[in-house]
């Protein structure tokens, strides 16, 4: 399998993180490692994060999928010799109603 993107830094290593926030600072809130994949679920007190949602962080619950990734350079650039990096978002929202 090939992948579909290269260096990928949302786990990246707590030195790597450290070099990275001196240039990005708020590229890693806490300067903790950041999720790919975040999930929110119906709840009957509201949207809730799906780990904190008890019985209902089931995959049926689910109405919000948020996706970040965090990408490098695979080089440093050649005049700053940091590595440039960019933050992706997106979100996926359901919209069929639960059953």
């Amino acid at each position: 399998m090939v992948p579909f993107v290269e260096n990928v830094m949302n786990n990246a290593s707590p030195s790597q993180i450290a070099t990275i926030t001196a240039t990005y600072p708020s590229m890693f809130p806490g300067g903790a490692p950041q999720p790919v994949f975040q999930y929110t679920c119906d709840t009957s007190s509201g949207p809730t994060a799906c780990p904190a949602a008890g019985a209902n962080g089931t995959p049926m619950n689910v109405r919000d999928v948020d996706v970040m990734l965090i990408v490098g350079t695979l080089q440093p650039d050649q005049q700053s010799g940091m590595i440039k990096l960019v933050e992706l978002n997106g979100r996926g929202h359901r919209v069929n109603a639960v059953n």
